[in-house]
């Protein structure tokens, strides 16, 4: 997806013990100060991993990272997308961790606590904890950096409010180590978000003003250094750090000396660089080299099945010929997705059936019954809406009209001959598709704009509650609603979800929310994307994160 992000979703702990209410404040859930699961509401306590010491060899190194997509800025509280979520684990630190074990665990926070209602959140602050020039990480330093949300000026600040929702009131500093955050309504999926805030120095945040995304000062395992545009960007260990998450295998500072990312947007020009050790580790090749890498005896693919909505096409029903939805019926029961992905993926690929990848929880299994591969009844209900190939140019037209769909996407290796065979299949039942590839920049616009009938879009997220990115009417002409679909029973089963703090409450909501997408054909599922990971073999104790492109090197090392 164009500057495809994580969205930050998923949800609240619901609580195993209720504690008595003080000075009036709303009871509220005691959170267990080790790993809880990401399941949304209720969750069950997991022990923190015991911290394991790696065999004494040589803990350390200079890692080089080839990837094709520089971040935008350093700045947590500005950036666009997550392309840049592999430095700010670096750089930054969250309040929790989410794990590779899709499990929470203790980061800047030791302990939390959420009111029965949703609305209050209180973390309790790990002591200690500085940023990287000296100014001491405490609640004040919390409150300054969620109350910038939005309001920085950035090119791209208005993204990031999402990780507060709309509902973000205030963040009350009960003393140095406790810090209460409000929401003026229920926020279920705050939990998820907070493991993706990351707190910069107040200091030099007034230091550097709007100049702050390119001398970010965190307080991670790792220090800014340097970034050359287009170029590279490299940090150096934090001597310091002692305050790693509660499922790392280690305590004390990374065991790398440093990181530098080579941003290379040419596929097989990572892969070489792979292949003759220039890099350690590279993401965002072709899949179609996957098969080539595991053949090498000295590099490992590493992978995830990541959570959220499948690469898939919306199609814009308030555009003629997709207004009528026997036409987009139609366009669905034409593709044989599973073949396309066969023939052109091999087995590195998955076909997708619903608005959410099957990893994704609440996952709806109903989505698997619609879309079958049925040319005869595509072609049956083109023929209801009254297409009909008048000159036998094997093109349907009605009124003097072509049945003819535009396709926007941006160039992507792996979408070009994906959207080629599709434009094949449509063309056995009648329909002229006509695929255009342009830079990210002007697909966002433009399917912002609702000029095209179909704009593919792929959804990283935790939680179902994001998917209001795609479907809520409020974004349609503003965000991701590129579908332009305005469905009220889909507007109030995502504001029931993410208000919702009961577990089994929330998933009916979200598999009823699923199958209200599905119903629309709004929406054609194609594919599921791994997050797709190269290295080395040298490379040890880098963690995959279930969020398709985020890797955890705090633990990670070289071996001679």
């Amino acid at each position: 997806m164009l500057k495809t992000r994580i969205a930050v979703v998923s949800t609240l702990i619901a609580a195993a013990t209720i504690l008595a209410s003080c000075s009036g404040a709303t009871p509220a859930a005691a959170v267990p100060t080790q790993a809880v699961q990401n399941t949304a509401s209720p969750a069950t306590a997991a022990p923190t991993a015991p911290a394991t010491e790696i065999p004494a060899i040589a803990k350390a190194g200079h890692l080089v990272v080839g990837d094709p997509t520089e971040p935008d800025t350093l700045d947590p509280a500005c950036t666009f997308s997550t392309f840049g979520d592999n430095q700010y684990k670096a750089l930054f630190d969250s309040l929790i961790f989410w794990g590779a074990d899709k499990n929470y665990y203790p980061n800047l926070a030791e302990t939390w606590d959420a009111s029965t209602d949703g609305k209050t959140y209180t973390f309790h602050l790990r002591a200690g904890v500085k940023f990287h020039d000296g100014t001491p990480f405490n609640a004040q330093a919390v409150k300054v950096n969620l109350d910038r949300i939005g309001k920085v000026k950035c090119s791209v600040g208005k993204e990031a409010v999402s990780l507060l929702g709309d509902s973000y009131d205030s963040a009350e500093v009960v003393d140095d180590a406790t810090v209460k955050i409000h929401f003026s309504k229920p926020f279920a999926k705050f939990l998820d978000s907070a493991a993706f805030l990351y707190f910069s120095s107040p200091a030099a945040l007034d230091k550097d003003g709007e100049n702050y995304g390119r001398h970010p000062v965190g307080t991670g395992p790792f220090v800014f250094k340097e970034w050359i545009d287009k170029d590279h960007l490299t940090v150096t260990r934090n001597p310091d750090y002692n305050w790693a998450p509660g499922n790392a295998q280690h305590t004390g500072p990374a065991y790398l000396d440093d990181i530098t990312w080579r941003f290379i947007p040419e596929s097989s020009t990572l892969v070489s660089s792979l292949e003759g050790k220039e890099t350690q580790l590279i993401r965002g090749f072709e899949v179609t080299s996957v098969d080539e890498i595991r053949a090498d005896q000295a590099l490992v693919v590493m992978e995830d099945a990541p959570p959220g909505a499948p690469t898939g096409w919306n199609l814009n029903v308030q555009l003629a010929p997709l207004d009528d939805i026997r036409v987009r019926q139609a366009v669905g029961d034409a593709l044989d997705r599973a073949t396309m992905v066969k023939t052109l993926f091999g087995e590195n690929l998955n076909p997708a059936y619903g608005a959410l990848t099957r990893s994704t929880w609440s996952y709806w299994p109903g989505s698997e019954d619609y879309f079958k591969f049925d040319p005869a009844k595509a072609k049956s209900l083109l023929d209801d809406a009254g297409w009909k190939d008048s000159d036998g140019d094997g093109i349907r037209d009605k009124g003097g009209e072509k049945l003819t769909l535009n396709l926007l996407d941006i160039t992507d290796p792996q979408r070009i001959p994906a959207w080629e065979f599709l434009q094949a299949e449509l063309k056995d039942v009648g329909i002229d598709l006509h695929v255009e590839f342009a830079e990210s920049g002007s697909v966002f616009d433009r399917c912002v704009a609702g000029t095209p009938h179909i704009c593919p879009v792929h959804w990283g997220m935790r939680d179902p509650a994001e998917l209001s990115s795609l479907w809520a009417t409020e974004n349609i002409g503003t965000g991701f609603n590129w579908a332009r679909l305005s469905d009220s029973k889909i507007d109030s089963l995502l504001a029931a979800g993410s208000a919702e703090m009961d577990r089994t409450k929330r998933e009916q909501i979200y598999q009823d929310l699923q199958k209200e997408i599905m119903d629309q054909a709004a929406w054609i599922p194609i594919f599921e994307d791994p997050g797709f990971w190269a290295a080395t073999k040298s490379l040890k104790g880098a963690v995959v994160l279930p969020s398709v492109r985020h890797i955890w090197l705090y633990d990670a090392y070289i071996e001679p």
